[in-house]
């Protein structure tokens, strides 16, 4: 049994480096959005504020790739001998952490109700469902025990599957109209 808790550990420890690679420059960005700021002072504020350890070694290149895509700039000001970058966020940044924003919410609202239905439902979700009476059946008893909160993340998935299939359906007479015209 340990075996399978140290797979489960490892695969949520790989797991969560690959989001810390995603989530940095949002985080970047929403540091700048809150004043100009020095390279130490962006890695302080990451580990002081979030669960992540930040390294001049990840966060310099970053600053550098950001600023080369006009998301921040930089000026250089002296500091007793040395020259430091202090950076900001430009309009284009401003936009960017906007857009990102709302596609942050959507992603985390459809993943933490497919979350959610897993442990509501108390036992393995039976995807694919076998027949549509079992998964209607299935989402009704999911509707009766969620919350408006949880439900609201559900119609947004819900949403979101019916469009998919809104489109497979155009597909699928476009195919069938295709083939009736040869």
């Amino acid at each position: 049994m340990s075996d399978l808790n140290e797979d489960a550990k490892n695969f949520v420890d790989k797991m969560e480096k690959e989001m810390k690679r995603g989530f940095i420059k949002i985080i970047v960005l929403a540091i700048l959005a809150n004043g100009p700021s020095h390279g130490y002072q962006i890695i302080k504020n990451i580990e002081d504020n979030t669960i992540w350890k930040a390294s001049a070694s990840s966060i310099y290149p970053l600053l550098k790739s950001l600023s080369e895509k006009n998301f921040i700039n930089y000026e250089e000001e002296k500091d007793g001998e040395r020259i430091r970058k202090v950076y900001e966020l430009t309009k284009k940044g401003e936009k960017a952490l906007e857009l990102v924003h709302q596609r942050h919410r959507k992603i985390l609202t459809s993943i933490d109700s497919i979350v959610k239905m897993k442990i509501k439902s108390n036992s393995k979700m039976p995807f694919p469902f076998p027949n549509p009476k079992q998964m209607y059946s299935y989402f009704e008893k999911l509707i009766n025990e969620s919350n408006s909160e949880e439900l609201y993340n559900l119609k947004t998935v819900a949403k979101h599957h019916v469009q998919n299939l809104n489109q497979l359906l155009e597909k699928i007479n476009n195919k069938i109209n295709n083939d009736k015209k040869q």
